[in-house]
């Protein structure tokens, strides 16, 4: 469902995101927040807390 994903290393390189995620440093993922199968996509893969803080209503992150 992400719209791109990357994985970030420590140095600051990206490269196209993994299934597994990366080894060291950090995954970036961008989501298209007004996609209205979104909330069941997060619901299914992602720790409840972050899914419901990118749904919040007026979240920075989805500026």
């Amino acid at each position: 469902m992400p719209v791109c994903a990357f994985d970030i290393a420590p140095d600051g390189t990206a490269c196209p995101a993994s299934e597994l995620g990366p080894d060291e440093g950090y995954a970036w993922w961008h989501f298209d927040l007004a996609d209205p199968e979104l909330p069941a996509w997060l619901e299914a893969r992602v720790p409840s807390i972050p899914a419901t803080a990118l749904l919040a209503p007026g979240n920075p992150a989805a500026l």
